[in-house]
């Protein structure tokens, strides 16, 4: 299922970023509560990032932007352009261009 999970603390506590192909989903778990998610559907070369959610409890503490982050990172490693169809995404990626020369232009 976890192809390469990786452990993150915030605010004191741990949680593990993993990668589920199966699920098509990048995503944060405490414990065994997944907390947040960036879905995706590969497309050829193509990686698209149509849905980010984060449960309300566990917001604004910068899990969707770890997870992203994670998801991104993932994504380029394997070889994979980035289509940020999700808002989220698109802002993230916006904000921060560390992942400029990898963004599917139109």
């Amino acid at each position: 299922m976890s192809q390469d999970a990786r452990t993150i603390e915030i605010d004191g506590e741990t949680f593990e970023l993993r990668h589920s192909t199966e699920a098509s989903e990048f995503a944060a778990w405490h414990g065994d509560t997944r907390v947040s998610l960036a879905a995706y559907r590969d497309r050829g070369e193509q990686r698209l990032f149509p849905h980010t959610e984060t449960l309300p409890a566990w917001g604004g503490r910068g899990l969707a932007g770890a997870v992203v982050r994670y998801a991104l990172d993932s994504t380029v490693a394997e070889g994979l352009t980035i289509v940020p169809a999700c808002s989220f995404v698109a802002d993230f990626v916006r904000e921060h261009d560390d992942w400029d020369e990898h963004i599917a232009r139109r």
